[in-house]
């Protein structure tokens, strides 16, 4: 009799336990937001910190990242140009396509390597060197707009 009492919540605890897994959100819920700067590397430089007064690139305080609407893409750069499109994000790969306008040297699309995908940080780094920032490959350290 003891044996299947203990057997028995052996069993349903098991059974309880196995019910409380932790759901982990996909990439695309994660970083569906506006994101801005926190901070820049172009190359091995920090040239953007949020909050420093002594930036070698302060431009990047106006950079906007929309993902807010899936699948489309609002991109705003640190010289205040605006882009459009769609985009396609994985646990490793941001991709933007039919950027309008073209943002210079791209063919309309930028490739992004995610490092980091969280709903309070995003962290890309460009897949090919950037031609406006005289061809460095890029990290962006994005923190939510609100």
């Amino acid at each position: 009799m003891k044996t299947k009492i203990l057997f028995s919540l052996v069993v349903i605890s098991l059974v309880v336990f196995a019910g409380c897994k932790t759901k982990i959100k996909p990439t695309s819920d994660l970083v569906k937001k506006i994101w801005i700067i926190q901070s820049v590397k172009e190359g091995s430089t920090e040239v953007y910190k949020s909050g420093s007064t002594s930036n070698i690139q302060p431009g990047y305080g106006s950079y906007k990242l929309d993902l807010s609407a899936p699948p489309t893409v609002i991109l705003k750069e640190r010289d205040g140009s605006s882009f459009t499109g769609k985009y396609e994000i994985t646990s490793s790969e941001l991709n933007l396509t039919g950027l309008t306008p073209e943002p210079t040297g791209t063919g309309g699309n930028i490739e992004y390597s995610v490092t980091t995908a969280t709903e309070t940080s995003l962290v890309i780094t460009n897949s090919s060197p950037n031609p406006k920032t005289g061809g460095t490959i890029n990290t962006y350290s994005l923190v939510p707009a609100n």
